[in-house]
């Protein structure tokens, strides 16, 4: 039995792809055993499905920026402006790192190198996660915070 392309179906597909569906599982929610089947007959659906989406997610989060919502404002910056919150020690191309291009408190620096030694060792000693999983597995009905202090 041959796959019938209707309007109804057109919408169906750029609507799925919008959402981020697979060509499989949009080909199961029609019925079509290929999903070669999907990419040949509806090309111009799945392509603009996730476009279309696209557009309309950016007008509400542009809306909601410009209405000053921070949360928006702030992934808008991020994302879309480029802008970062992240330290970045990156020197010009062809300079060699110097100490004083180093953040302003160095001892924050040796904490957290300290934090991350700290974290290495508890992990080769079998780690938090670990001892975690194993007290949740092995409940008792003892302390409800399987956590050491």
């Amino acid at each position: 039995m041959t796959h019938k392309v209707t309007d109804e179906t057109r919408s169906m597909v750029e609507n799925a792809a919008g959402m981020g569906l697979s060509h499989e599982d949009i080909a199961c929610l029609l019925g079509v055993r290929d999903p070669k089947t999907i990419r040949r007959r509806y090309r111009k659906e799945l392509n603009s499905g996730r476009a279309k989406a696209n557009l309309q997610v950016a007008s509400k989060l542009f809306k909601k920026a410009t209405e000053g919502d921070n949360t928006a404002m702030i992934w808008w910056e991020k994302t879309r402006a480029g802008k970062s919150d992240r330290l970045a020690l990156v020197n010009p191309p062809g300079e060699v790192f110097k100490t004083a291009n180093m953040p302003a408190q160095p001892e924050l620096i040796g904490e957290y190198l300290a934090r991350l030694e700290a974290i290495a060792a508890d992990r080769a000693a079998g780690g938090l996660a670990e001892r975690v999983a194993k007290a949740t597995l092995q409940d008792d009905g003892g302390d409800p915070d399987p956590l050491p202090d």
